[in-house]
Protein backbone atom coordinates (compact mmCIF):
# COMPACT_ATOMS: atom_id res chain seq x y z
CA UNK A 1 0.00 0.00 0.00
CA UNK A 2 1.58 3.29 -1.04
CA UNK A 3 0.97 6.35 1.37
CA UNK A 4 1.48 9.07 -1.23
CA UNK A 5 -1.85 10.29 -1.71
CA UNK A 6 -1.67 11.07 -5.23
CA UNK A 7 -1.00 7.34 -6.53
CA UNK A 8 -3.77 4.90 -6.83
CA UNK A 9 -3.54 2.00 -4.12
CA UNK A 10 -4.73 -0.98 -6.25
CA UNK A 11 -6.05 -4.18 -3.63
CA UNK A 12 -6.14 -7.95 -4.89
CA UNK A 13 -8.16 -10.10 -2.88
CA UNK A 14 -8.87 -14.26 -3.98
CA UNK A 15 -12.01 -16.04 -2.61
CA UNK A 16 -13.31 -18.96 -2.91
CA UNK A 17 -16.14 -19.49 -5.66
CA UNK A 18 -18.75 -17.34 -5.48
CA UNK A 19 -22.45 -17.80 -6.72
CA UNK A 20 -23.69 -16.53 -9.76
CA UNK A 21 -24.50 -13.07 -9.53
CA UNK A 22 -23.89 -9.40 -8.14
CA UNK A 23 -21.30 -9.21 -4.78
CA UNK A 24 -20.21 -6.42 -3.07
CA UNK A 25 -16.35 -5.90 -1.25
CA UNK A 26 -15.01 -3.38 1.39
CA UNK A 27 -11.39 -3.20 2.40
CA UNK A 28 -10.39 -2.49 6.08
CA UNK A 29 -8.33 -0.28 6.40
CA UNK A 30 -5.94 -0.50 9.83
CA UNK A 31 -5.48 2.31 12.03
CA UNK A 32 -1.75 2.36 11.73
CA UNK A 33 -0.25 2.00 8.41
CA UNK A 34 1.97 -1.02 9.42
CA UNK A 35 -0.78 -3.41 10.07
CA UNK A 36 -2.03 -6.05 7.74
CA UNK A 37 -5.18 -5.38 5.79
CA UNK A 38 -8.05 -7.45 7.24
CA UNK A 39 -11.15 -8.29 5.26
CA UNK A 40 -14.41 -6.94 6.12
CA UNK A 41 -16.54 -9.65 8.45
CA UNK A 42 -13.37 -11.04 9.53
CA UNK A 43 -13.95 -11.32 14.11
CA UNK A 44 -10.60 -9.31 14.03
CA UNK A 45 -11.69 -5.96 13.46
CA UNK A 46 -10.51 -4.00 16.24
CA UNK A 47 -7.70 -2.29 14.41
CA UNK A 48 -10.15 -1.20 11.33
CA UNK A 49 -10.21 2.65 11.54
CA UNK A 50 -12.58 2.69 8.25
CA UNK A 51 -13.82 0.95 5.11
CA UNK A 52 -13.28 1.35 1.57
CA UNK A 53 -16.29 2.62 -0.39
CA UNK A 54 -17.80 -0.95 -1.71
CA UNK A 55 -16.54 -2.29 -5.13
CA UNK A 56 -19.07 -4.62 -7.29
CA UNK A 57 -18.34 -7.65 -8.84
CA UNK A 58 -19.77 -9.61 -11.24
CA UNK A 59 -19.70 -12.99 -11.59
CA UNK A 60 -20.96 -14.74 -14.85
CA UNK A 61 -21.74 -17.81 -16.55
CA UNK A 62 -19.60 -19.40 -19.47
CA UNK A 63 -21.40 -22.34 -19.85
CA UNK A 64 -24.88 -22.64 -21.16
CA UNK A 65 -26.08 -23.93 -17.85
CA UNK A 66 -25.10 -25.57 -14.64
CA UNK A 67 -26.76 -28.30 -12.45
CA UNK A 68 -25.68 -29.75 -9.63
CA UNK A 69 -28.43 -32.12 -6.94
CA UNK A 70 -26.61 -32.77 -3.38
CA UNK A 71 -26.53 -35.03 -1.19
CA UNK A 72 -26.31 -38.02 -3.54
CA UNK A 73 -26.94 -40.73 -2.31
CA UNK A 74 -30.22 -38.73 -0.65
CA UNK A 75 -32.50 -39.92 2.17
CA UNK A 76 -35.07 -37.43 2.95
CA UNK A 77 -34.01 -34.36 0.79
CA UNK A 78 -32.33 -33.11 -2.43
CA UNK A 79 -30.99 -29.52 -3.66
CA UNK A 80 -30.97 -28.87 -6.91
CA UNK A 81 -28.67 -26.17 -8.05
CA UNK A 82 -29.76 -25.10 -11.53
CA UNK A 83 -28.49 -21.90 -13.33
CA UNK A 84 -29.15 -20.85 -17.21
CA UNK A 85 -26.74 -18.40 -19.13
CA UNK A 86 -29.91 -17.11 -21.19
CA UNK A 87 -33.85 -16.62 -19.91
CA UNK A 88 -35.48 -19.48 -21.25
CA UNK A 89 -38.28 -22.14 -20.95
CA UNK A 90 -36.81 -24.81 -18.79
CA UNK A 91 -38.41 -27.96 -17.25
CA UNK A 92 -36.65 -30.42 -14.65
CA UNK A 93 -37.87 -33.26 -14.41
CA UNK A 94 -37.40 -36.77 -12.12
CA UNK A 95 -37.61 -40.16 -13.76
CA UNK A 96 -37.47 -43.78 -12.31
CA UNK A 97 -35.81 -46.46 -14.06
CA UNK A 98 -38.78 -47.21 -16.55
CA UNK A 99 -38.66 -43.57 -17.82
CA UNK A 100 -42.10 -43.06 -15.54
CA UNK A 101 -42.40 -39.54 -14.50
CA UNK A 102 -42.35 -39.69 -10.58
CA UNK A 103 -42.53 -35.41 -10.28
CA UNK A 104 -42.29 -32.52 -11.86
CA UNK A 105 -39.55 -29.88 -9.90
CA UNK A 106 -39.87 -26.85 -12.41
CA UNK A 107 -41.48 -26.24 -15.57
CA UNK A 108 -41.68 -22.70 -17.05
CA UNK A 109 -39.22 -19.90 -17.43
CA UNK A 110 -36.00 -19.33 -15.81
CA UNK A 111 -33.86 -16.00 -15.74
CA UNK A 112 -30.67 -15.41 -16.91
CA UNK A 113 -27.41 -15.50 -14.47
CA UNK A 114 -29.26 -16.09 -11.36
CA UNK A 115 -28.92 -19.72 -8.88
CA UNK A 116 -32.22 -21.70 -8.85
CA UNK A 117 -32.88 -23.99 -6.12
CA UNK A 118 -34.94 -26.65 -6.29
CA UNK A 119 -36.02 -29.37 -3.56
CA UNK A 120 -36.72 -33.16 -3.91
CA UNK A 121 -38.81 -34.34 -0.54
CA UNK A 122 -38.17 -37.90 -0.88
CA UNK A 123 -41.37 -38.42 1.71
CA UNK A 124 -43.65 -35.78 0.10
CA UNK A 125 -42.78 -37.73 -3.53
CA UNK A 126 -43.17 -41.09 -2.11
CA UNK A 127 -40.07 -42.42 -3.55
CA UNK A 128 -38.66 -46.10 -2.81
CA UNK A 129 -35.22 -46.96 -2.35
CA UNK A 130 -33.43 -47.20 -6.14
CA UNK A 131 -31.82 -44.76 -8.75
CA UNK A 132 -33.77 -42.36 -10.45
CA UNK A 133 -32.71 -39.40 -12.92
CA UNK A 134 -32.80 -35.59 -12.92
CA UNK A 135 -33.71 -34.20 -16.62
CA UNK A 136 -33.34 -30.54 -16.86
CA UNK A 137 -34.39 -29.42 -20.33
CA UNK A 138 -33.79 -25.98 -21.70
CA UNK A 139 -34.19 -24.21 -25.37
CA UNK A 140 -30.24 -24.10 -25.25
CA UNK A 141 -29.20 -27.32 -23.49
CA UNK A 142 -30.08 -31.07 -22.19
CA UNK A 143 -28.67 -32.63 -18.96
CA UNK A 144 -29.33 -35.76 -17.09
CA UNK A 145 -28.38 -36.54 -13.28
CA UNK A 146 -28.33 -39.69 -11.75
CA UNK A 147 -30.04 -39.57 -7.78
CA UNK A 148 -30.17 -42.75 -5.73
CA UNK A 149 -32.45 -42.85 -3.35
CA UNK A 150 -31.41 -44.99 0.14
CA UNK A 151 -34.14 -45.59 3.11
Amino acid sequence: MSTDSSQAVTYRYRTDELEIGTHQFRVGLPQDTGSPLRAVGNSETSNVRRYTKPVTAEIAMDEAYRLSTYPNPVQQRASVELAVKERQDVSVRLYDLLGRRVATLHDGPLPAQELQRLQINVSATGLTSGTYFLRATGEDFAATEQITVVR
